[in-house]
């Protein structure tokens, strides 16, 4: 079947020898999308090998949006569940978020449950990872990509830096909590989306310069995903319940196809460094960032104007350049973080 036939039931739990030699593995056994999707929780997680209690965490707005209904979901089939909230506004997934979480994670639990979007998702995905337990996501938002992915993003020391992780074993939503979450949300999930574009080119250009692996067929599903979610956009209106589900669907396919990758080159490529020096920045400054798919929608119209002016004149000479440009600027633009920055770059 040509990568433009699959939807997302068609790739969960398969091994797929591709065309470009490798074989992807996706290792993520459902996704339930649909009204009621927090009562379901139960029936999915009778499915899973796990033993002990299970965590429940989420902040105070997702807890309102899909949190409580989730829990009371687990209790009412006799499922040890112990839930944290996590305290404030503005929740991220830097040091403190971690600690909060670990330390409800006392004594170990056996599953962990994010209720939430991205920070959650990414808070899940991490403190899973280290305590080597399974986790499922319960989305509350079409507004990341990184729902399905096996990666995370964390700021620590006010760096940002992608970590491996796991990959979710259930990813659930439902349409209507999706849609009633704030409108610009939805628009951060679009602004994702449209990352996809500048992602592909700078994933052939790394091809093409440096001999990196490149696969056509999850670029297909990506940019598939990528055509359906577009098309509704014109017409989008806040409180869309279609519309939501179908960015939400788009979005979860580009979390699939890094899960087939192993790595997250097939949805993220400059305009996603962009995004989080910005974050890091307003970290630094102590301000309140914007919501990720804002920066990624904005910054992959930067990179579309810098490929326009790079190729003018024929592909740059990237290592000479870096080697030219790379350190002061780095120096210029991190300012106190900049060594911890440098120490994480290869050698240009």
């Amino acid at each position: 079947m040509p990568a433009k036939g699959y939807r997302i039931d068609d790739l969960l739990e398969r091994e797929i020898r591709c065309e470009c030699g490798r074989v992807h593995r996706i290792r993520t056994r459902r996704v339930d999308i649909g009204p009621g999707a927090a009562t379901r929780l139960p029936e999915h997680i009778r499915a899973l090998p796990f033993a002990g209690r299970i965590l429940l965490i989420a902040d105070a707005n997702t807890w309102k949006a899909a949190g409580r209904e989730a829990a009371d979901a687990l209790m009412r089939a006799g499922l040890e569940t112990v839930c944290h909230v996590l305290p404030g506004e503005n929740i991220h997934a830097d040091e403190r978020a971690v600690g909060s979480v670990m330390l409800a994670a006392e004594p170990q639990p056996g599953l962990l449950v994010a209720v939430g979007s991205g920070s959650i998702n990414d808070l899940g995905r991490f403190c899973a990872t280290r305590m080597g337990i399974p986790y499922l996501v319960l989305a509350t938002a079409a507004s990341v990509d990184g729902y399905a992915s096996d990666v995370t993003p964390v700021m620590r020391g006010g760096v940002k830096i992608t970590y491996p992780g796991i990959h979710p074993e259930i990813i659930a939503a439902d349409p209507a909590v999706l849609a009633a979450a704030p409108p610009a949300m939805l628009a951060a999930g679009l602004g994702d989306i449209i990352g996809k574009h500048t992602a592909r080119l700078d994933w052939l250009l790394a091809q093409t310069m440096t001999g990196e692996s490149y696969c056509p067929f999850i670029t297909g599903i990506v940019e598939n995903a990528l055509s359906d979610c577009l098309a509704l956009s014109v017409d989008m209106k806040p409180g869309d319940v279609a519309a939501a589900r179908a960015v939400f669907e788009a979005l979860v396919l580009s979390g699939l196809g890094m899960q087939m990758q192993g790595n997250s080159r097939p949805a993220s490529g400059s305009e996603h460094h962009i995004a989080h020096f910005l974050e890091m920045r307003d970290a630094l400054r102590g301000r309140p960032p914007s919501l990720h798919g804002d920066k990624v929608g904005a910054a992959s119209l930067l990179v579309m104007r810098l490929y326009e002016r790079f190729f003018q004149g024929g592909p740059p000479e990237c290592a000479q350049y870096l080697a030219r440009t790379q350190e002061a600027g780095i120096r210029r633009a991190f300012g106190p973080i900049a060594d911890d920055i440098l120490r994480g770059l290869p050698a240009p």
